[in-house]
C-alpha cells in the first residue's frame, strides 16, 4: 500500500488543527455573557457543597451525582464562578470533535473514513447543539462523547476479527458506569449496545466474547448497585420529582414531538419551532437527508454503513417517546446525547459525494448548504436574538440591587440558586419549601413586620402549584408592583400584618365526587387590591375527571364584577383525578378586584367545573339531604371591601373591560365620565339593557345623581336616577382622584315599539349620548292559543297557565323532551324577572329532567308582558338521570331567580303538576 506524501499529511493535520481552533474559539465566545438560569444555579450550588450533600441531594432527584462531583473538583481548582464552571462544559463540547473524528475513522476505516471524519468534525464544530450546551453549566456537553465512545467501542468489539484484551473490556465497563452516573438516559444506549453485542456474538458463535461481555455487564451492575439501591430507597421522592408538573400538562402530539426533536437536532433551541426560517430549513434538511440516504441504501457498497449509522442514531434517539410520555413538558435537551448521532450519518453521506455521479453530488451539495445555513441560523439566534436568551436572572439581580433595601426580603423559587449567584446586594434571599405545614411554619417570618417582599418566578410558572405564596403575602398586605424580565416575573408586596394559620368555617356542598367542607375568606380587603380565600375539599369517591373551581364576586343584584377559574391541585401539584379518597386538601386562591370597584359589600360565589376534551362543564352541587342546589354556592353573602389604599394602581394588571371614550366628558365640576359600555345592542320589551359607567372624581364632590335614560325619539322609555352603585355609594363618599365603576339597568317597557333607542347620561342640563339599542318588539297575541290540554291555574298576580302541548306519551331515556306551555299575563310589566321551571319528576318526587329559563327562552321576559296577552313558552327538558326509566310527571311554575322564591297558586301550591302521564323507556 502506497504511503501518502508528507505534504498530504501536513495539509490534513493543518485542516484538523484549524477546525479544532475555530471550534474552541466558538465555544468560549461570549462564554459568560448570558445570565445564569435555574438549572445552572443548582449546579453551582452543588459545586460548593460537600460531597455528602451532593449525594444526599441527588439521590432524591432525577439526575445522578457524577457531573456535580466533577464540577466540584473542577471549580475547586479554578474558583467558583460562571466562566470557570461553563469552561468545563466548553472543554467537554470541544472534546466531541476528537471523539467524533476517532469514531468515524474506526467505523469507516482509517483512509476511507478520513474525509467523512473531517466533515463530521466540521459539522460538530458549528453545531448549535454542541456550542449551546458547551456554554451551560450542566452535564449535557459530556454525554455525546460517552454515547459515541460506547458505540465505537461496541463496533470494534463485535467485529469478527477483533481480539479484545482485558483493558478493552475494562474500558467498556468504565464507559457504561460513567455514563449511567452522569445521566440516567444513558440506559437507552447501554440497552442498545447490549442487544447489539449479544446478537452479534450469538450469531457468530463467539461464546468466549459473549461470556466476557456478560461479565462486564454484571460488573457494571455491581458497581452501580450502591447508587441505584439508594435511589430505590428514595424512589417515592424521585418519582415525585419526575412527575412534578407533568400531571398538569396534556400529552404531546406525536407530530409536534417529532418536529420539536428534529429542530432541536439542528438548532439546539427548544423554541426554534416557532421561527419560520428554522422550520423551512429543517424541512429541507429532512428531505435532502432522506433522499441521500435512500440513494445510499440502493448502492450495494454503501448500504450496510448507511443502514447501521441510521440505526445507531434513530434507535437511541427514539427514547424521546419514552421521556415525553413520562414528562410531557420535558425539554429536548434530555435527548441531546443522542442527537449528535445524526452527524456521522450526514458526514458519511456527504463524504461519498466525491465518488458518486453528478446527481448525487448536487443533492449532497444542497444538504451541505442547508445544514450549514441552519447551523449558522441557530448560532445567530443563540448569540444575538434576545428571544432565545436564557431567563434574565442577571437583570432581576441588578434591579434588586438598586430597588431593595436591607429591611426587605427576597423570596426565590425552590432551587432558585441562580439569583443568589447573580445578586450582589445585602437583602436576604430565602427559598421556602411550599405546601403543607412547613410552609405555614415559615410564613410568619415573611410577614412579621411591615416591609417589602419581592418574589421571583419563571413566566412559565414555578412549583408553587397552589399559589400559596401570593395567597399569604396578599393576605398579609397587598401586591404593589409587577416587573417583567425576559422569562421571569418579579412581584413586589407590601406586608402589613403577620399571617396565622387559617380557621375554616364548616360548609357542606357535594359537587359530584368532590365535597367542599370548609371555607376561609378574608374580610375588609381594600377595594383596589384582592380578596384571598382558602377552600377545604375532600373526595368521597375517586374522581374520573379533573375538576376546577370558578370564583365570582357579584354585586347585590347578581351582576358579576370579578371572576377567576383555576384547576384544583393539591400541594404536590396533583389534579383531582389523582387525589386519594377522604383525605382533606386545602386550596389557596387570590381573586383580584377590578379597579374602580366601590368599597361596599358583595356576594362571593363558587362553582365547580369539569375539564373535558372540548371545553368545560359545570357541576351541580347538592346539600346534605341530596337536594340539587344549582351550580353556584354562596360562600359569603356579605363580603366587605374597605376603601382603596391608592398604594398601587391596578397591580394585577387587569385588562380594562371597556374602551375609553374618545375624550373624557365632564357632566359636572369635578365629575368626569371616562368610559361607557352596554351589555347588548339589541333588546326586546321586558329585557334589561345594562350600562357600565366609569367615573372619575377630580376633587371632593357633593352628592350628585347622574341619570341614565333610554329615549326612543321624544319618548322616555326608562330611566335610572338613583345615586351611583344602586344608591349605595353616593358621590360625596368618593375620594379625590378615585375611579368608580358602576352599572345601571334600563328595562325596555312592554309598550316599546321596534326601532332605535339611545342611551343618555344626564346631570342637570348636561346630556351625553353614550350608546344605541335596537328594540325588536314582537306582535302581542290577545286570542287564546290552541293548547292541546287546556288548564286554568293562576300564579300570584302575575300569570295564568292556560294550557300546554305535551310530548308523546313515551320518551326515550336520556333524550331531550319537548314541552310547550301557554301563559296569560295578569298585569303589564312588573319588577321581577321571573324564570319558568319545567321539571320531570319520578313517582318519589326525584328530579330526573329539567329546563329553567325566562319565558320563550328569554325572548319574552315577564317584565315585557302586556295585561291579558298570551305567551307561547317552549321548553326542551334535559335529563339529569340519563339512565332513568319508568313513569314520570311534569311539574312547572315560576320563581324569582334572585331569591329562588316561587309564585304560589290559589291553593297554596308552588308547583303545578300537569295532568299528563309520561313513560320513559330505553
Amino acid at each position: 500500500m502506497n504511503k501518502l506524501p508528507a505534504t498530504h499529511h501536513v495539509s490534513r493535520l493543518t485542516a484538523v488543527l484549524v477546525i479544532l481552533l475555530a471550534a474552541f474559539a466558538l465555544r468560549i465566545y461570549l462564554l459568560d455573557a448570558q445570565s445564569i438560569w435555574w438549572d445552572e444555579g443548582i449546579s453551582l450550588n452543588l459545586a460548593r457543597s460537600p460531597i455528602g450533600a451532593i449525594f444526599a441531594d441527588r439521590v432524591r432527584n432525577i439526575h445522578p451525582p457524577l457531573y456535580f462531583v466533577l464540577l466540584r473538583g473542577w471549580t475547586g481548582l479554578t474558583g467558583l464562578n460562571i466562566f470557570a464552571a461553563r469552561y468545563l462544559s466548553a472543554l467537554a463540547s470541544w472534546l466531541q470533535l476528537a471523539v467524533m473524528f476517532a469514531f468515524m475513522r474506526l467505523w469507516l476505516g482509517r483512509e476511507r473514513g478520513w474525509r467523512p471524519a473531517v466533515i463530521a468534525m466540521l459539522l460538530v464544530a458549528v453545531s448549535p447543539l454542541s456550542v449551546i450546551y458547551g456554554q451551560e453549566t450542566r452535564v449535557y456537553a459530556m454525554l455525546p462523547s460517552v454515547y459515541l465512545g460506547l458505540l465505537g467501542l461496541t463496533f470494534w468489539l463485535v467485529r469478527p476479527s477483533a481480539a479484545p484484551r482485558w483493558h478493552h473490556w475494562l474500558l467498556l465497563g468504565l464507559g457504561e458506569w460513567i455514563g449511567l452516573h452522569l445521566h440516567y438516559l444513558t440506559l437507552f444506549v447501554v440497552a442498545f449496545i447490549n442487544i447489539w453485542a449479544v446478537w452479534a456474538y450469538w450469531r457468530g458463535r463467539r461464546w468466549g466474547c459473549l461470556r466476557h461481555w456478560l461479565l462486564v455487564q454484571a460488573g457494571v451492575g455491581l458497581a452501580s448497585l450502591p447508587w441505584f439501591t439508594a435511589v430505590l430507597i428514595n424512589l417515592t421522592a424521585v418519582t415525585n420529582e419526575a412527575n412534578a408538573g407533568a400531571l398538569l400538562t396534556d400529552p404531546v402530539p406525536l407530530d409536534f414531538l417529532l418536529s420539536q426533536v428534529w429542530l432541536f437536532h439542528l438548532t439546539g433551541l427548544a423554541g426554534a419551532l416557532a421561527a419560520p426560517p428554522a422550520r423551512w430549513l429543517a424541512g429541507a434538511a429532512a428531505v435532502f437527508l432522506l433522499a441521500l440516504w435512500l440513494w445510499a441504501v440502493k448502492d450495494r457498497g454503501m448500504r450496510g454503513t448507511a443502514v447501521w449509522l441510521a440505526l445507531v442514531w434513530l434507535v437511541p434517539v427514539s427514547s424521546a417517546l419514552f421521556v415525553w410520555s413520562v414528562r410531557s413538558f420535558s425539554h429536548p435537551r434530555y435527548i441531546s446525547m443522542y442527537a449528535i448521532g445524526l452527524l456521522p450519518l450526514a458526514a458519511f453521506l456527504l463524504g461519498a459525494a466525491w465518488y458518486k455521479n453528478r446527481g448525487y453530488q448536487v443533492l449532497a451539495g444542497l444538504l451541505a448548504f442547508v445544514l450549514t445555513a441552519i447551523s449558522l441560523l441557530g448560532l445567530w439566534y443563540y448569540f444575538v436574538d434576545p428571544a432565545f436568551a436564557k431567563d434574565d436572572v442577571r437583570g432581576v439581580a441588578r434591579y434588586l440591587e438598586t430597588a431593595a433595601s436591607p429591611n426587605d426580603l427576597i423570596i426565590a423559587p425552590d432551587a432558585g440558586w441562580a439569583l443568589e449567584f447573580e445578586y450582589g446586594g445585602d437583602v436576604p434571599i430565602t427559598q421556602p419549601g411550599l405546601g403543607g405545614g412547613a410552609a405555614w411554619a415559615a410564613a410568619p417570618a415573611w410577614t412579621n413586620r411591615p416591609r417589602r417582599v419581592f418574589t421571583l418566578s419563571p413566566a412559565a410558572g414555578d412549583r408553587d402549584w397552589q399559589g400559596f405564596l401570593p395567597f399569604v403575602l396578599e393576605q398579609s398586605g397587598q401586591l404593589t408592583a409587577v416587573t417583567r424580565f425576559d422569562g421571569l416575573i418579579l412581584r413586589e408586596y407590601l406586608t402589613e400584618q403577620p399571617v396565622s394559620p387559617l380557621r375554616f368555617d364548616p360548609v357542606f356542598a357535594q359537587f359530584g365526587p368532590l365535597q367542599l367542607t370548609g371555607v376561609w375568606v378574608e374580610q375588609d380587603a381594600a377595594a383596589d387590591t384582592a380578596v384571598t380565600l382558602a377552600l377545604q375539599w375532600q373526595l368521597t369517591e375517586p374522581a374520573a375527571d379533573r375538576l376546577g373551581v370558578s370564583l365570582q364576586l357579584a354585586d347585590v343584584d347578581g351582576w358579576p364584577l370579578a371572576q377567576k377559574d383555576r384547576l384544583l391541585v393539591d400541594e404536590r401539584g396533583f389534579p383531582t383525578d389523582l387525589w386519594p379518597v377522604n383525605q382533606p386538601v386545602v386550596t389557596y386562591h387570590v381573586l383580584p378586584i377590578p379597579p374602580g370597584t366601590p368599597p361596599l359589600t358583595y356576594r362571593l360565589q363558587a362553582g365547580v367545573y369539569r375539564e373535558l376534551p372540548d371545553g368545560v362543564s359545570g357541576v351541580e352541587w347538592r346539600d346534605e339531604t341530596g337536594a340539587p342546589q344549582g351550580q353556584q354556592i354562596t360562600l359569603v353573602e356579605e363580603l366587605r371591601l374597605s376603601p382603596r389604599t391608592a398604594v398601587a394602581d391596578n397591580p394585577y394588571q387587569l385588562k380594562a373591560g371597556l374602551p375609553p371614550l374618545p375624550q373624557p366628558e365632564s357632566l359636572a365640576d369635578g365629575l368626569t365620565l371616562t368610559a361607557v359600555g352596554l351589555d347588548r345592542g339589541e333588546a326586546a320589551p321586558g329585557q334589561a339593557v345594562t350600562a357600565v359607567l366609569v367615573w372619575q372624581a377630580e376633587k371632593p364632590l357633593p352628592e350628585m345623581r347622574p341619570r341614565l335614560e333610554l329615549w326612543q325619539g321624544s319618548q322616555l322609555l326608562a330611566a335610572a336616577d338613583d345615586a351611583p352603585a344602586q344608591g349605595r355609594y353616593p358621590t360625596n363618599r368618593w375620594q379625590p382622584g378615585e375611579r368608580v365603576v358602576e352599572h345601571r339597568r334600563l328595562v325596555v317597557p312592554p309598550e316599546a315599539e321596534s326601532g332605535t333607542a339611545v342611551v343618555v347620561a344626564a346631570l342637570g342640563d348636561e346630556r351625553l349620548e353614550v350608546g344605541e339599542v335596537n328594540i325588536t318588539a314582537e306582535a302581542h297575541q290577545f286570542t287564546p292559543p290552541p293548547a292541546a290540554i287546556p288548564m286554568d291555574v293562576v300564579l300570584g298576580d302575575t300569570a295564568r297557565l292556560v294550557g300546554f302541548d305535551p310530548p308523546p306519551e313515551t320518551a326515550l331515556a336520556g333524550e331531550p323532551i319537548p314541552l310547550t306551555l301557554y301563559w296569560q299575563s295578569l298585569q303589564t310589566g312588573g319588577p321581577t324577572a321571573y324564570t319558568v321551571f319545567a321539571h320531570l319528576l319520578a313517582p318519589d318526587g326525584r328530579l330526573i329532567a329539567q329546563h329553567d329559563a325566562p319565558p320563550d327562552n328569554g325572548r319574552r321576559p315577564v317584565a315585557g308582558w302586556l295585561a291579558d296577552e298570551y305567551i307561547t313558552d317552549p321548553h326542551l327538558l334535559i335529563f339529569r338521570e340519563p339512565e332513568y326509566t319508568g313513569p314520570a310527571q311534569f311539574g312547572v311554575g315560576l320563581y324569582d331567580p334572585a331569591t329562588g322564591e316561587r309564585l304560589v297558586a290559589e291553593d297554596g301550591r308552588d308547583v303545578i303538576m300537569l295532568p299528563f302521564a309520561l313513560t320513559v323507556e330505553k
